[in-house]
C-alpha cells in the first residue's frame, strides 16, 4: 500500500473556486450590502467563517435564502474580505484596514483579524493610539489592546497633547490616569494632562474629571496646580480618592480625611509612584559576566549600577547593543545566528524582530536617521564587506552597497548622514542617503586597529587600540580627531596609561572611555603589565594645562565588552548591583 499526496491540491482547489466565483458559476448564495450583490459559495463561506457556518447549518432562515442581507458592513471591505476567503491574500492600507478589521470581526474571519491587528499595531502613532485602544476594546482584540495600551503609557506626554486624547471618552482617560505604568517624570505631568482634557469641555466633563483626579496623587502637586483644581471644583474628598500606592498598582491616594489643606498637599508622597519616575539616563556596556553575557548599566550622577539581562541566545553568543530613539536593540555576535531583539520598556522583556540577512561576528553597528546599519565582520571562512540596513518602522532588513575594501579589526562612527570607517591607516565613509562609499579619505597619522571611536561635537575621536605596524598587539596611546567637515586629522593627545579593548561613548555631553588598564608609559617607554582583565570607566577632562582621561572609580564586572551606548531606562525594571 502506497499513499500519495499532492501538496498543491489545496491551493489548486481554492484557485478554481475563486475562478468559479469570478465567472458567477455554481454560486448558491449572494451577500447583499445596500444595492451591491456578491455571489458566493455557501461551502466556502462556512469553511472560513464560524459566523457563516452557524448561519447556513444552524437551521436559520438564511440557510434557505438565495440573498442574505448584511448590516453594518461596507461594500468595499466585504469585497476585500471575500477576495481573502477565496485567495488567502489581501492588501491592507491606512484607508481600508479599520473597515476590514471591523468586518472581519463581525464575520469572525480570525486570520484576517490577526492580519489587521498586526497592521494596526505597526501603524500606531501618538495621533491614533487612543482610537486604536478604543477599537481594540470594542472588539476584544487582545494583541492590539495590549500594544496600544503600552504605547499610550510609554509615550504619554506626547499622546496627552493630541486632539484624540483631549476628545477621548471619560472612562478611557480614567483608565489612563489610574495606570502605574505611565512614563512621566512627576505626578504633575499626569495632572496637567487630565486638566487639559477637562478644559476641552469643562461643562460636560466636570463630574468625570472629579472621578479621574481621584487617581492622581494630589499630595505631589504644587500649590498652583492644587489651586486650579480647587477653583474648578475638581478637588476630590480625601475619603473618595483611589487606593494608595501601597495598596494598589493602579491608583493613588492622599491618605487624609476631608479636603486636604494646601500645606499637606505640598508634602511629597512616596517616590516612584509611576514607572517613568524611575527613568534614568544610563551607560550600557554589553559584555561577558562570568559564563554568560549581560548588559551592565551605570547611572553616573548617583553611581548606581544595574544589570539588564539579555535574551537567552545573546547570553550564550554575546551581543552588540545599540539604541534608536531610546529603543534598545541587541544583535547576536555570531556568524551562525542572525537574531535581533528589541527591548520593550513597559513589559520589561526582549522581543524578537526580523532576523538580519547574514550571520557574522566582529562587525560594526551604527545608527543613522533612525535606521540600524551593520558593517563588515567575519564568518567562519572569510572577511565580510557586506552592509545591511534595518528599518525599525517596517521591521525589514536590506543589503546596501558593500564596503569597497576588506577591513578587519576596524572601528566606525557616525557624523550627520555618513558612517566613517577606520582600519589601520585607512579611512572610508559611507553616505547613507546616496548609498555610496568614499574610499580615499586622509589616513590616520598613527595606524591602528581595534580602537575606540566616537563622535563628539563635530569631531570623530579615535582613541587607543593596537598598533597596526606591529605583529603583536602593542597598545597605542595616541588619540586622534578627524574633522569630517574639513577632511583632516588633528592630534588629540595621549592616553594616561596603556589601555586595551577600548570603547567610547558620549554621556550627558561628556566623553567616556571604557577600557582595560594594562601598563604605564613614561618618557616614551612602555611598561606593560600582565593583569587579569578589569574594565574601568574613564572621563575625558579637558580642563587645566593638559587634557587626560580620569578613572571615575566604578568597577565594571565584565571580562570583555562588545559595545558601549547610552539609553534612558526604568531602573525599577532592572536588577541593581551593589558596588564595593
Amino acid at each position: 500500500m502506497t499513499r500519495y499526496s499532492d501538496s498543491n491540491h489545496g491551493s489548486v482547489v481554492l484557485t478554481q473556486l475563486h475562478s468559479l466565483r469570478s465567472e458567477g458559476l455554481l454560486t448558491d448564495v449572494s451577500l447583499q450590502v445596500n444595492a451591491d450583490l456578491f455571489p458566493c459559495h455557501r461551502s466556502v463561506l462556512a469553511a472560513c467563517s464560524p459566523y457563516f457556518k452557524a448561519m447556513f447549518t444552524g437551521g436559520m432562515s438564511e440557510s434557505h435564502q438565495e440573498t442574505v442581507a448584511l448590516q453594518d458592513v461596507e461594500s468595499s471591505s466585504l469585497r476585500l474580505l471575500l477576495d481573502f476567503l477565496y485567495t488567502g491574500n489581501i492588501i491592507l492600507d491606512d484607508q481600508n484596514v479599520q473597515d476590514v478589521f471591523i468586518t472581519s470581526n463581525l464575520l469572525q474571519v480570525v486570520p484576517l483579524i490577526h492580519f489587521c491587528a498586526e497592521y494596526l499595531e505597526k501603524s500606531l502613532s501618538i495621533a491614533n493610539c487612543i482610537g486604536m485602544y478604543c477599537l481594540a476594546t470594542v472588539y476584544s482584540c487582545t494583541s492590539l489592546l495590549e500594544t496600544s495600551w503600552e504605547y499610550i503609557n510609554y509615550n504619554f506626554i506626547l499622546v496627552s497633547k493630541q486632539e484624540e486624547f483631549l476628545n477621548a471618552p471619560g472612562n478611557v482617560v480614567q483608565s489612563i490616569a489610574s495606570s502605574r505604568m505611565l512614563n512621566v517624570s512627576s505626578e504633575g505631568d499626569v495632572f496637567e494632562a487630565m486638566f487639559q482634557w477637562y478644559e476641552k469641555d469643562p461643562t460636560s466633563k466636570v463630574c468625570t474629571a472629579q472621578e479621574i483626579l481621584k487617581h492622581v496623587n494630589m499630595e505631589s502637586l504644587d500649590r498652583t496646580q492644587v489651586a486650579r483644581a480647587r477653583k474648578e471644583g475638581l478637588m476630590p474628598l480625601a475619603s473618595e480618592v483611589g487606593p494608595t500606592t501601597a495598596d494598589s498598582n493602579q491608583g493613588f491616594g492622599s491618605g487624609s480625611h476631608g479636603l486636604a489643606s494646601p500645606s499637606s498637599l505640598q508634602k511629597a508622597s512616596e517616590p516612584c509612584s509611576r514607572l517613568g519616575m524611575s527613568a534614568q539616563e544610563l551607560i550600557l556596556m554589553a559584555g561577558r559576566h562570568g559564563r554568560q553575557n549581560t548588559i551592565f548599566c551605570v547611572h553616573l550622577p548617583t553611581r548606581k549600577c544595574y544589570f539588564l539581562e539579555l535574551p537567552p541566545i545573546c547570553r550564550t553568543f554575546g551581543a552588540l547593543v545599540t539604541v534608536v530613539d531610546n529603543e534598545v536593540y541587541a544583535i547576536t555576535n555570531d556568524y551562525q545566528d542572525k537574531s535581533m531583539f528589541h527591548y520593550n520598556h513597559i513589559r520589561k522583556k526582549w522581543i524578537a524582530v526580523a532576523q538580519r540577512l547574514q550571520g557574522r561576528t566582529d562587525f560594526q553597528l551604527q545608527v543613522v536617521n533612525g535606521n540600524i546599519y551593520i558593517l563588515g565582520g567575519l564568518n567562519d571562512w572569510e572577511i565580510l564587506n557586506s552592509v545591511e540596513c534595518y528599518d525599525p518602522s517596517a521591521d525589514e532588513w536590506k543589503f546596501m552597497t558593500p564596503m569597497p575594501r576588506d577591513v578587519i579589526d576596524f572601528t566606525s562612527a557616525v557624523y550627520r548622514d555618513s558612517i566613517y570607517v577606520f582600519s589601520g591607516s585607512r579611512t572610508m565613509s559611507y553616505n547613507t542617503v546616496t548609498d555610496l562609499w568614499t574610499a580615499t579619505l586622509p589616513a590616520m597619522t598613527t595606524p591602528r586597529l581595534r580602537s575606540a571611536c566616537v563622535t563628539h561635537g563635530n569631531e570623530i575621536w579615535v582613541i587607543g587600540g593596537s598598533s597596526a605596524q606591529s605583529s603583536t598587539e602593542v597598545p597605542c596611546i595616541q588619540v586622534e580627531k578627524y574633522l569630517p567637515d574639513e577632511g583632516k586629522w588633528e592630534n588629540g593627545g595621549y592616553l594616561p596609561s596603556l589601555m586595551k579593548f577600548c570603547l567610547a561613548t558620549v554621556y550627558q555631553n561628556e566623553l567616556y572611555l571604557c577600557a582595560v588598564w594594562c601598563g604605564v608609559h613614561e618618557m616614551g617607554v612602555m611598561v606593560p603589565v600582565q593583569l587579569h582583565p578589569q574594565f574601568d570607566l574613564y572621563l575625558y577632562n579637558s580642563q587645566g594645562a593638559t587634557s587626560t582621561f580620569n578613572d571615575v572609580g566604578i568597577d565594571i564586572p565584565l571580562q570583555d565588552v562588545l559595545s558601549c551606548s547610552t539609553a534612558r531606562l526604568f531602573t525599577e525594571n532592572i536588577t541593581p548591583v551593589v558596588q564595593r
